[in-house]
Formats: structure tokens, sequence, C-alpha cells
């Protein structure tokens, strides 16, 4: 009977890792809690090891209870991202995650030591949506706004206008000749 379960644990990181993990922050605030990761090898409730390394990706969620306290933000003016920064074997790098119910998602092969990182992304306000009377909203993630629905008349319109203020007028001043 083989069992593998994800092990989390703080630690403590060299000055040398700590540099690799804010380069590859690249501008995301690290908060300062690292976390060894790795899945335990069980046989017959025996631990035989660890493994730094699948062949294929898997999801692993931090536990809420292991993740650090995050600054609060205005949610109004900013959208919060979320990464975890992986140094595994030397080498430091910034993977997506997402916050989720039990705790923060993301997508690893690789397990070794990990920081959780964040960073504030301005919108703008409104939730990063621009209201747009009579037309449609869009989002600034596309940098696109869509300008309200207009009506262009065309000449047959002014025409038409033209010579209905011309009936109404000859209306009016054959009601006054007749008085």
């Amino acid at each position: 009977d083989i069992d593998t379960i994800f092990v989390f644990g703080n630690m403590l990181v060299t000055d040398a890792a700590e540099t690799k993990i804010n380069a590859a922050a690249d501008g995301a605030t690290v908060l300062g809690d690292y976390l060894d990761i790795n899945i335990e090898v069980y046989v017959d409730n025996t631990h035989i090891g660890y493994i730094t390394e699948l062949p294929a990706e898997v999801e692993v969620v931090i536990p809420a209870n292991m993740l650090p306290e995050f600054p609060s933000y205005n949610s109004s003016y900013y959208t919060r991202e979320y990464y975890v920064i992986r140094l595994h074997d030397g080498v430091a790098m910034r993977l997506n995650a997402e916050m989720v119910n039990d705790g923060l998602s993301f997508k690893s092969k690789l397990f070794s030591t990990y920081a959780v990182a964040y960073e504030d992304v301005y919108t703008g306000g409104w939730g990063g949506y621009y209201p747009v009377v009579g037309g449609t909203s869009s989002s600034t993630a596309d940098k696109t706004v869509t300008s309200a629905k207009t009506f262009d008349a065309g000449i047959g319109m002014y025409v038409a206008m033209s010579v209905m203020a011309a009936a109404g007028s000859a209306v009016i001043m054959g009601k006054k000749r007749e008085d």
C-alpha cells in the first residue's frame, strides 16, 4: 500500500535564496514567510522518502492556516493578484496562484521552497470598469472603451425634416390668411 501526502512547513532561507526569490517576484510583494513544500512517500505506513519532482503538474493548495496575513487593500480601485515564487535547484520562478476557499491554489511539478507574493493592480475605480451611458462598458484589462451608440441621420433625414418644416409653415401661414 503506497501513500503520498503533501507536507507544508515553515522554513528560513539564506540571503542568497531570498535575493533570488525577490528578483523572480518581478515587482510583486513577497510576504517574507517561506514554505518548504514536499511530497512524502509511505509504503505500508513506513516513511521511505520524499518526491521533489513529478512528471506532470498537479494542483497544490496551501492551506489557509499556513498563509501569511495579507495587508488590506481598497478593492474599489485595485485588484489583488496572487503568486507563489518557487525556488528549486537554485532557480526561482514566479507562478500564478488563485485564492480559493481552502487557501492559495497553484500548479507545479517541482517541490521545494516557496514564498507567497501578491500585487495590487490599479483598476481606476468601479472594479476596473468604466460606465458609458447609452452604450456598453469595457474593462481596463483590454485597454479599450466602447463609445455610446449614436444616430447619424444622413442627408435623407435632413431633406424630410426640411419638407415637413416647410409644410408646417405653409399650414400656419394659410390659417393666418383665412382669418
